[in-house]
């Protein structure tokens, strides 16, 4: 009796076994990945974060007719790259579950150990050319807004939904990576001239709609509650995104207009507005990577063309 009994329980165990196996097969595990395309490594090394703020900063620097050195450029990029990949590295760090990260800051938190190691070295670099190549208007306008940087980021992730709620991340990142952007300019001692204060806040509401808008297209996962998740902000903002874009290119066109400018930094801008309008229309046929890529994509193409526009 006793031999028959095991024998039976073996059974059960045998068939959970495989009724285990089998529902393992059909949930991969958080840490399984397909190999990243090589149109989605700008994006997956924060790459291009740092290519808008130069490509803008020289567009803004060209708009107040201001020389900027090499050194400075440099700073700006190494510096909006190490921020980048810090927040992306606390994120992974405070995500209560896997399955919510996006294949960014899945990627850092598989290479964690190497992308800090990269930050760091970028951080040295950064504050080895700042010390050399800047004057001290640079470096104090730079630290003043590293604060605000570093206090935002530590709410944000300290205090999480509730600094969300009270700051939504999408607009202080815009109106931040807009500020840091213009840097080299703020820290001048004459002030903007009107185009350039037009310009910047432009790029400002196009910065922030970009970052509403790509937090609105990305896919998001059946675990997620999107009400409980995302910002009131974002959720308002959804079915506006179409409103918000070509409220903002008309803006560029009424500034241009009423400013009698002819500011290639207004129509840059006014142009992304649009290109993030086009996007939006057809967002239902692209995936949420190649959604994320071309939002950004939308921010510098622009700003390039005006800087090879010569007048």
């Amino acid at each position: 009796m006793g031999s028959a009994r095991s024998i039976e329980t073996d059974s059960d165990l045998v068939i959970s076994t495989v009724e285990l196996a089998h529902k393992t097969a059909q949930t991969p595990p958080v840490e399984s990945h397909k190999p990243v395309p090589p149109w989605l490594w700008w994006n997956i090394l924060s790459l291009d974060a740092p290519a808008v703020a130069v490509v803008w900063g020289l567009l803004f620097a060209r708009a107040s007719h201001i020389e900027v050195s090499a050194a400075t450029i440099a700073v700006l990029a190494l510096v909006v790259w190490v921020i980048y990949l810090a927040d992306r590295l606390l994120d992974g760090l405070h995500a209560l579950d896997g399955h919510l990260l996006k294949e960014r800051h899945r990627f850092c938190q598989r290479h964690r150990i190497l992308i800090f190691t990269l930050g760091a070295l970028g951080l040295f670099a950064g504050s080895w050319l700042a010390y050399k190549g800047l004057n001290t208007p640079d470096i104090r306008a730079g630290i003043t807004l590293g604060g605000l940087v570093g206090a935002y980021m530590l709410c944000v992730h300290l205090c999480g939904p509730i600094a969300s709620r009270l700051f939504p991340k999408e607009i202080a990142v815009g109106v931040l990576f807009a500020a840091g952007t213009a840097l080299p300019i703020w820290s001048q001692p004459r002030a903007f001239t009107w185009d350039g204060l037009f310009s910047w806040l432009l790029f400002a509401l196009v910065c922030v709609l970009n970052c509403l808008a790509i937090e609105c297209w990305e896919d998001r996962t059946a675990v997620r509650n999107r009400q409980s998740h995302s910002s009131p902000v974002v959720n308002w903002a959804e079915s506006r995104i179409a409103m918000f874009a070509a409220g903002t290119a008309l803006l560029g066109v009424g500034g241009l207009w009423f400013l009698r400018s002819d500011s290639n930094a207004i129509a840059a801008a006014g142009t992304a507005a649009l290109l993030l309008l086009l996007l939006n229309s057809v967002r239902t046929r692209l995936s949420a990577h190649a959604l994320r890529v071309l939002a950004d994509a939308a921010l510098l193409i622009p700003a390039v063309f005006a800087l090879l526009i010569r007048r």
